[in-house]
């Protein structure tokens, strides 16, 4: 699993930056951790700047975890990383996984209208 979380803070780094995340302004890091499958235990975390976007870091971080011989089986990835481009990268990695998109999404209507018939 591979999940991204805003870490308010006062801290006077080169990471902490501005941002606006569900409605309020804050000096934030932004911790990227990924947590194995079976013991449930964070294998992988760096920090970055706080007004990165989230869909930007996971092919990074992909990357990181391959270059650590680390094998991908399967993704649950955060809702964060749903953009196409990610979820485009994703399918030509070969990596199976699983993401949450919002209902007002063109990809999220794109997949509902092909495959509808496959989940009725």
């Amino acid at each position: 699993m591979i999940v991204s979380t805003r870490v308010p803070n006062e801290i006077n780094t080169y990471l902490t930056r501005i941002n606006k995340h569900n409605g309020e302004i804050n000096n934030e890091l932004q911790l990227i951790y990924v947590i194995d499958k079976n013991t449930k235990l964070p294998i992988y975390f760096r920090i970055v700047a706080g007004n990165i976007i989230d869909n930007t870091s996971l092919i990074n971080t992909i990357n990181t975890l391959n270059s650590f011989n680390i094998n991908i089986k399967f993704l649950l990835v955060d809702a964060g990383y749903s953009s196409a481009q990610n979820i485009l990268q994703l399918i030509e990695t070969n990596i199976p996984f699983l993401t949450r998109m919002s209902q007002n999404r063109v990809e999220y209507k794109a997949l509902i209208k092909n495959y509808m018939h496959i989940l009725c």
